[in-house]
């Protein structure tokens, strides 16, 4: 191996590989680094996180009650991390501004001020700012961790309007328009065109992720370096992954949560959580339900 190769010809040039790799390389890429992350099933990190989440529910698994004796109860976990949040809280919470610019100099003092009005209406108003950050203070001091999510979503909204014709000219104009939808004929020489507008809206969008919903790799020294980072939603059926643009036969192919790859794993984190629902861990579906509401096992 030639530790050592000759440098590029042209100076600043960038290394472009011979080819694209295929699909299932990348697929098989991908699932190496799955399996090689912090959280992956139940590892130890998993296994203290649910030793936490049942802790702070006055669960107490691990300290069996002796015959003849009443199991251990405590609520230490529940009261110092409650306690916590409220000083945590209030620094944000208190002021009209969760987030504010400062300017460099007198140029930027419109632009500061228009960049801290608009963070503040996205993070309060459009989304639920309040919610968003204690659940994320209270997942970090609970679990170690505390994952938010933002991206932009976009959104395709549809304004239709109704348009009598009463000649052939006009409704043949009428069908030629990219707005044409549909027509009714009103049975006295007229016809009701209907014209749909369709305009593309977005927001950015803040939400929370259970921690047993995020993996990142071993190997990670810090989050913009890491080789892989993951998000592994657990409220996704095949109605939305079609909705998102995937193919709808391929989308039929895949197998439904808890019977694919992951089938016979258990999360404890997620059972913790969720166990005054009895909602059977992440292996839940609802029942019979038609197979575009399976939930399926997804990787973002």
């Amino acid at each position: 191996m030639d530790l050592h190769p000759e440098p590029f010809d042209t100076v600043g040039e960038e290394y472009q590989p011979d080819e694209t790799m295929p699909d299932y390389e990348l697929a098989a890429h991908l699932e190496s680094h799955a399996q090689n992350t912090i959280g992956y099933h139940d590892d130890t990190i998993s296994s203290e996180m649910e030793t936490a989440i049942n802790y702070y529910y006055r669960r107490m698994p691990d300290l069996p009650a002796q015959e003849g004796c009443s199991s251990v109860v405590d609520g230490t976990v529940a009261i110092v991390i409650d306690n916590a949040m409220s000083a945590i809280l209030k620094p944000f919470v208190s002021s009209d501004e969760t987030v504010s610019f400062a300017p460099r100099g007198p140029e930027d003092v419109e632009v500061a001020d228009q960049a801290t009005d608009y963070c503040n209406y996205v993070f309060n108003s459009d989304n639920p700012g309040f919610t968003i950050l204690h659940d994320w203070f209270k997942d970090a001091l609970l679990t170690k961790i505390g994952i938010v999510k933002c991206w932009w979503e976009e959104t395709e909204k549809v304004s239709r309007e109704q348009v009598i014709v009463d000649n052939e000219v006009a409704l043949a104009q009428a069908r030629m328009e990219p707005d044409y939808e549909d027509e009714q004929d009103n049975g006295d020489g007229t016809v009701t065109v209907t014209l749909a507008t369709r305009t593309t809206d977005g927001r950015v969008k803040i939400e929370n992720i259970p921690p047993e919903e995020w993996e990142i790799s071993k190997f990670a020294r810090t989050l913009k370096d890491a080789p892989y980072i993951a998000h592994v939603p657990k409220n996704v059926t095949r109605s939305d992954l079609v909705e998102m643009g995937f193919d709808a036969g391929l989308v039929e192919t895949l197998p439904a949560m808890g019977t694919g790859r992951n089938a016979g794993f258990e999360n404890g984190r997620e059972n913790a959580r969720r166990r005054d629902e009895e909602s059977g861990g992440s292996t839940f579906q609802l029942g019979s339900p038609h197979e575009s509401q399976e939930l399926v096992d997804i990787r973002d």
